[in-house]
């Protein structure tokens, strides 16, 4: 009896269970079928989607999901199909008349053809010789091979084809997703047999397999205590065929699971997908090389076990010689090995951990510290500034060269790049207002308003003029990239303008100037950049204007500046009450600049505001009184500041410069290296100097045309572009401040997002060279320019004012003193 009452309960337990997990998959899928299909823009930018597909895709709606996840950014039709399937077709009977002579190549795709799809997934008994789905899969293989007749057909293509017809609802739809699918990079790379993008998808699974199962990385791997199976063995056949040529481990509906994630996810859910299922395997992977190679489908995806082996010693070597010369090595110990025939011995070989983001570190302190060492020589003898080396030192250890730098192999995308200048820019401009003289813009406003308003719009437009006329696109565009051009970085400004002999020899009261205007057209360039996407959406025009002044102007611009002087001037008056009542020790009072910096930028990104205008007028505020200042003025903050983040920032942008983006594509066909190279000319020439020329009467602090001269120059584009070219993508992409980890491939703005930021990039990459390096250009031929008797000993070694400029009189000066000078100092000795 106790037996079975103890039957029973579990039978009642399982029975309950069973109706829990049916109301689960019915009510999923009527999230998918009544939410997420009728509202698929909207609903898969909502992180909730993505928990969703992760918990897998109901089987019913799965058809319906996977073709609109996998898109048909080919734009292929029924049409492309028919046409491509009666090609093959006609080819086929051509060559058995011939017998393959007049086309051997197409014979032989096809025999392998008819040859795969006769042993695809014989359990299921559908795509064998007189099966339902045996001339679907054939015709589906046929067609595609005629229509990427530069591939032709790939074993292993068999198996995606075959899951694409189990899972759509025709031959049709299964050859439009099967070719937009084998579009995307990675499976790409496999497809045509690239080397360099395979060993480098290899090598990011081999470091995350060790990381994630380093027993299991062992006992595959190692020379002394496992296997010794080359990476390419194992991997290359759950790459090439998404996970279904390990036959023996996973099965149909599994890999259905598994696509699931990676139809969403894009190439990075293959790499991780790749470690989950050799964890889900791993108490089978324990056996012989044989047994191993078969649970794994090396067996399945080749006629015999020796053909792996051969293509893998045939990678090598192409990869050991002209490839490893254009591409990044893999970025792990036992891959270098290989790959560069080093021999290194066991023990070291477990010991070193050479990562990208190891390298990184290693390589950021070492040019750090080398530029403290040398700091004074390399500003006041060569007159270089941290951001061209720092950005030289990104290209060179980047992808593009060495490969040793790598964010994207970190899992970085484009929501760090956005962060990450939003709190390197924000802290800036907040120093900017720290920095200047007590009560500046009371005295100045006219000069900074000047530079603000009429130089700043007519840059805007000048700019997108040129973009217009030399890449040939759409005048909204235009104007969306010249906005992002448009202010003046205040890294860079703060790299010349601050702390080196070349600084002391430009008036004080420009070296403020500019300052100001620096940091604050950061953030009156968001109403530039939200003209041109407003203008872009196909607004009407009393809409375009209610939304730009109401939200941009009112809302973002004057209420964040707003907000930003009242938590600037509350903090100063909080803080004097905290220093005077002793409640606040020295180095807590440093820390408390950029903890509000950061407050401000906190406050500015979440309430939706300017977060450049409340960091600046945050900054302004505090320091307004000049108390600030004066108490912090031996600390130097702001330089060390410059040496930390701003450079760090800059060595991470030379890592991610897309040099590839560069030439042209069928997004960007306008956009070559000689037109990129012309724009920027023009930019650097004719998107201020002009303008402050003329203006030069209508600006107090601009004494001569030489200082215009100067100061129209004087226009670097640096990480404040980086950032508003982020947040115009991400506006582009989704309509929100918020981007898309990647650029998406398939959207319908697809070509001005894949426009705007190579553009950009390439015009931060000239001016951060241009300008970073102009001071020496001046030195120099200031040096030459003067007579002998009058020069330095030394090269460009003069530190008396700058010809043609007023620098007596107090000509030269923003007011006759900074203030605070009343109060005591909180620091001994200041």
């Amino acid at each position: 009896m106790c037996m079975i009452r103890v039957e029973r309960k579990k039978a009642a337990r399982a029975a309950v269970q069973k109706c829990a997990e049916d109301d689960t998959k019915n009510t999923l899928l009527r999230i998918w079928e009544e939410h997420v299909l009728p509202n698929w823009d909207q609903a898969t930018r909502e992180p909730r989607t993505r928990e969703l597909w992760w918990r897998g895709i109901a089987p019913s709606s799965r058809a319906k999901v996977w073709q609109r996840a996998i898109g048909n950014s080919l734009t292929l039709s029924e049409n492309t199909y028919t046409k491509a399937l009666q090609r093959a077709k006609d080819t086929e009977v051509r060559c058995s008349a011939s017998q393959g002579g007049e086309s051997p190549k197409e014979k032989a795709w096809f025999d392998a053809i008819h040859r795969d799809a006769a042993v695809t997934f014989p359990g299921l008994k559908v795509f064998q010789v007189g099966g339902p789905l045996h001339v679907g899969l054939v015709d589906v293989l046929m067609a595609y091979s005629m229509y990427r007749s530069d591939v032709g057909y790939s074993h292993g293509t068999h198996l995606l084809a075959a899951l694409l017809l189990l899972t759509l609802p025709s031959a049709l739809t299964s050859f439009i997703s099967l070719a937009n699918l084998l579009n995307r990079p990675l499976p790409l790379a496999f497809l045509t047999g690239d080397p360099a993008a395979c060993a480098k998808a290899y090598s990011l699974v081999f470091a995350l397999l060790e990381h994630k199962y380093p027993r299991l990385h062992t006992h595959l791997f190692s020379a002394d205590q496992g296997l010794d199976i080359h990476p390419h063995e194992l991997f290359e056949p759950m790459m090439r065929t998404l996970f279904l040529g390990p036959s023996e481990g996973l099965g149909v509906e599994a890999a259905s699971r598994v696509w699931d994630v990676i139809i969403f996810d894009g190439d990075a859910a293959v790499v991780r997908s790749v470690v989950g299922v050799m964890g889900w395997l791993e108490g089978r992977l324990y056996g012989n090389r044989e047994e191993v190679l078969g649970v794994l489908g090396c067996r399945g995806i080749y006629e015999a076990g020796e053909r792996c082996r051969e293509r893998a010693d045939t990678q090598r070597e192409e990869l050991s010689s002209e490839s490893l010369h254009s591409h990044p090595a893999p970025h792990h110990p036992r891959i270098l090995c290989n790959y560069y025939n080093i021999k290194m011995g066991s023990w070291l070989s477990k010991q070193v951990e050479p990562t990208s983001a190891h390298f990184t570190y290693l390589v950021l302190s070492i040019f750090l510290l080398s530029y403290a060492f040398f700091s004074d020589f390399i500003r006041n003898r060569l007159h270089l500034s941290e951001p061209p080396l720092a950005t030289a030192v990104g290209i060179l250890f980047g992808p593009r060269c060495l490969g040793l730098i790598d964010p994207q192999s970190w899992g970085w995308r484009d929501t760090v790049t956005q962060e990450a200048a939003r709190v390197v820019v924000s802290l800036q401009v907040f120093s900017v207002g720290v920095e200047l003289p007590k009560a500046y813009f009371s005295r100045h406003w006219r000069s900074v308003g000047m530079m603000l308003v009429p130089v700043m719009t007519y840059s805007w437009l000048v700019t997108a003029g040129f973009v217009y006329a030399i890449l040939r696109t759409d005048w909204a565009t235009a104007l969306i990239i010249s906005a992002c051009l448009a202010p003046t970085d205040p890294v860079l400004a703060a790299a010349v303008l601050q702390g080196s002999r070349f600084s002391g020899r430009v008036p004080r009261r420009l070296r403020h100037m500019l300052s100001a205007e620096s940091g604050c057209n950061d953030g009156t360039s968001f109403p530039f950049l939200y003209a041109g996407l407003l203008i872009f959406s196909g607004q009407t025009t009393g809409g375009i204007i209610k939304t730009w002044f109401l939200e941009t102007i009112l809302w973002q611009c004057a209420l964040g500046l707003f907000v930003g002087l009242t938590l600037g001037h509350f903090a100063n008056r909080a803080l004097r009450v905290a220093q005077r009542r002793g409640w606040i020790d020295p180095a807590s009072f440093l820390v408390f600049y950029i903890l509000l910096a950061l407050l401000s930028v906190g406050v500015g990104s979440t309430l939706g505001l300017d977060d450049f205008l409340v960091a600046f007028g945050a900054g302004t505020g505090f320091a307004w009184d000049g108390w600030f200042a004066n108490k912090t003025r031996e600390t130097h903050l702001p330089d060390i500041l410059d040496l930390l983040l701003n450079s760090s920032m800059f060595v991470y942008l030379g890592a991610i410069i897309p040099w590839r983006m560069f030439s042209p594509t069928d997004f960007t066909p306008s956009i070559t290296p000689w037109r990129l190279i012309s724009l920027l000319v023009l930019i650097l020439a004719f998107r201020r100097l002009p303008i402050v020329l003329l203006l030069k009467p209508l600006i107090p602090d601009i004494r001569t045309y030489r200082e215009a001269l100067f100061c129209g120059h004087f226009g670097p584009m640096g990480l404040g572009a980086l950032f508003l070219v982020i947040e115009a993508r991400a506006r582009l992409e989704t309509g929100e401040s918020i981007p898309l980890p990647h650029a998406p491939k398939h959207h319908p703005n697809k070509a001005q997002i894949d426009l705007v930021w190579p553009v950009v990039c390439f015009i931060i990459l000239g001016s951060t060279f241009v300008h970073g390096c102009s001071v020496a250009g001046i030195s120099v031929a200031g040096h030459f320019l003067r007579n002998k008797e009058e020069r330095a000993p030394l090269l460009a070694a003069e530190d008396e004012g700058l010809d043609g400029m007023v620098h007596e009189g107090g000509g030269g000066e923003s007011e006759p003193s900074v203030s605070g000078d009343e109060d005591v100092s909180f620091f001994p000795g200041t």
